[in-house]
This record gives structure tokens, sequence and C-alpha cells, in this order.
């Protein structure tokens, strides 16, 4: 759902953060699942700590200074992915 969002969306940049996993097993399942967005991999789990998210999985929305504008804490669903996107497009 991800993957086909970022297609569809090409003015917001998508990024995957792969926390605490095994870099090659996140490679391998990215590659299966046609993700083609950048990933960063973060096994020390920095980003949660310094975004003070409870716990995974996690989509942030993030605008261009940076700021958190909105979360989905847990597996995000098409109708709260929409609502991200367009908390994003507010911020214009």
């Amino acid at each position: 759902m991800l993957a086909d969002a970022a297609q569809s969306n090409p003015e917001v940049g998508f990024l995957g953060i792969n926390t605490q996993d095994n870099p090659e097993a996140a490679a391998d399942f990215l590659t299966r699942t046609g993700v083609a967005y950048p990933q960063l991999v973060d096994a020390e789990a920095l980003v949660l700590a310094d975004t003070r998210v409870p716990g995974l999985p996690v989509t942030l929305a993030v605008d261009a200074q940076g700021r958190i504008v909105d979360r989905v804490i847990g597996e995000v669903s098409e109708e709260e992915l929409s609502g991200l996107l367009s908390s994003l497009a507010e911020q214009e």
C-alpha cells in the first residue's frame, strides 16, 4: 500500500526506515514487495527515540521543515494513509 501511494503521489517524498531489522532480510522483503522508495537502516532505533514513538510500526507525516505533522502508530490503513497525505497537503 505504501509503495502504491509513493508511486501515486510523486510530489510527496517517501522514506522507509528499517528499525532493528536484519538489513539483508529487510532488503529481500523490499525487493519481493516492490518497494522502490529510499530506505535507511536504523539498527539502534535512534529515530524511535528521537521522535518519541512508543513502538512499531509507525507512519509519520513530516513537512518540508522536518516537523511531524501527523502520525499513525500501528499498521496504517488506506484511510489513515489518505489522512496523512492530506495533512501534508494542508502544510503547503
